[in-house]
């Protein structure tokens, strides 16, 4: 593990429901990259603790 997603989703605030969906389609972009996979699911949970888009 490169980044650590749990701790920033425990932070974040969101449902886990809405954690679990943002890892499901994060894996489907990222399917072998386990560094772009983390990256963009930090930076997804990010942007929906900031309100850039609606969960």
């Amino acid at each position: 593990m490169i980044f650590d997603i749990e701790e920033a989703f425990k932070k974040s605030g969101l449902r886990k429901s809405e954690f679990e969906r943002i890892k499901r389609y994060c894996r489907e972009e990222f399917k072998e990259d386990e560094m772009m996979y983390e990256l963009h699911v930090i930076r997804a949970i990010n942007a929906l603790k900031k309100g850039y888009f609606d969960s």
